[in-house]
């Protein structure tokens, strides 16, 4: 009976220490979790913020730039042109617009593109 006995006091033992390592285990783990959800967090704001660079630096061609700004003509484009907006011309590869410099260009409010009523 006294065997029985020390081997269940042996055996509650051993699983106390169990659950112990369990418990550190998990919270380890835990804390790896909160660790990479941070990481992942800060990739996103990272890949956030290239996905906007590289978005403001496409070059659009001259049709692309008149319907990025709502479909304007051909005529209006020279007129903004004059008017400070900025282009690329390389011999006869023709012009082109960098999109950052058309969304800082109208930003700039140099060209009301609303008409009088």
């Amino acid at each position: 009976m006294v065997l029985i006995g020390a081997n269940l006091i042996y055996a509650i033992e051993q699983m106390e220490y169990i659950f112990t390592e369990l418990r550190a285990f998990i919270g380890r783990f835990e804390q790896l979790l909160i660790d990479n959800t941070k990481a992942l967090e800060r990739a996103a704001t990272v890949e956030k913020q290239l996905r906007k660079e590289a978005e403001s630096n496409q070059l659009l061609t001259p049709k692309q730039t008149r319907q990025y700004l709502g479909g304007v003509s051909e005529d209006a484009l020279e007129y903004y042109e004059k008017r400070g907006l900025p282009f690329y011309s390389k011999g006869k590869l023709g012009k082109w617009y960098r999109r950052g410099d058309v969304d800082e260009w109208l930003e700039s409010g140099k060209v009301n593109r609303h008409k009088k009523k």
